[in-house]
């Protein structure tokens, strides 16, 4: 993943988590920009507008441990075959609430492998 699609993907990121607390989206990003390369800006930016027009994917992953970085090619290699000719960029994320297996999630769509998940369902 190139250096600009990990910038590009943490200013979204961050931007939708700070706009679900109700922060100033213009404050914010002139926060970033501020902080960036000068010569990156532009580029940047465009990767972001990507993200925003879709033609640049972020998919948001969760485990209980880190993944292996074998474990990460093959877990790229199935989603990249769902996305098909799609830019994609991978959000790996620790979360042991979910106590084992992984979340893969992409705006709406869930796929929901967790312990906890089976757990819940054995319990209905």
């Amino acid at each position: 993943m190139s250096n600009l699609n990990i910038q590009a993907k943490n200013i979204y990121l961050e931007l939708k988590e700070l706009k679900k607390n109700g922060a100033d989206t213009g404050s914010i990003l002139f926060t970033i920009v501020k902080n960036m390369k000068e010569g990156d800006i532009d580029k940047v930016y465009g990767k972001y507008k990507d993200i925003l027009n879709g033609k640049l994917i972020v998919i948001e992953v969760l485990s209980a441990t880190p993944l292996s970085k074998e474990q990460e090619k093959d877990l790229e290699n199935s989603v990249v075959k769902m996305f098909q000719s799609q830019e994609l960029v991978f959000d790996y994320r620790i979360d042991a609430k979910i106590k084992g297996g992984i979340v893969v999630r992409h705006n709406d769509n869930l796929i929901d492998l967790s312990l906890s998940k089976s757990i819940s369902e054995l319990k209905i």
